[in-house]
């Protein structure tokens, strides 16, 4: 053996360096950041909705608070035209009254005899003197179409 060569004892190796991480990080790192994107955007867009649908039930609850039948009927409709024409992207109701309104009223329920009697009553009993309505299936019917216009079922 050649004694002269300058070899180095034995010793551990280095610690590998803490940057740059490997690629395997890199990956985690990007699908962590598009999860947590994710999740903010749904965050966001619930919040939205959310927000839209109490300011739509507050306006709705303005309408049901009137004192008489017929005043009832006419701020309820009042609110569902508005809700339809300005929520809802429905521009064929801008003039609709009558039977027109009470169809594009019940049209996604058409075989619900509730929600037709219900549209019927705003769309028509609001022109007649003495009317005796139930509240009930009407408001009903408004918060429906509030939930399908939240929903995003409408556009």
């Amino acid at each position: 053996m050649n004694e002269s060569l300058p070899l180095r004892d034995v010793h551990a190796a280095l610690t590998p360096p803490w940057w740059p991480p490997a690629p395997g990080w890199w990956v985690v790192a990007v699908l962590s950041l598009l999860a947590l994107g994710l999740l903010a955007w749904r965050g966001w867009h619930g919040w939205q909705r959310h927000r839209r649908r109490q300011r739509l039930l507050a306006e709705l609850a303005l309408a049901i608070g009137a004192e008489s039948d017929l005043d009832y009927l006419r701020a309820v409709a009042d609110f569902c035209k508005r809700l339809l024409l300005h929520e809802g992207g429905r521009q064929d109701l801008a003039v609709a009254s009558g039977e027109g309104f009470a169809d594009a009223l019940a049209e996604p329920w058409s075989e619900d005899d509730r929600y037709r009697d219900a549209a019927r009553a705003l769309a028509l009993d609001q022109y007649r003197p003495a009317t005796t309505v139930v509240r009930e299936p009407v408001t009903a019917l408004a918060q429906a179409w509030i939930e399908r216009i939240v929903r995003g079922e409408v556009r």
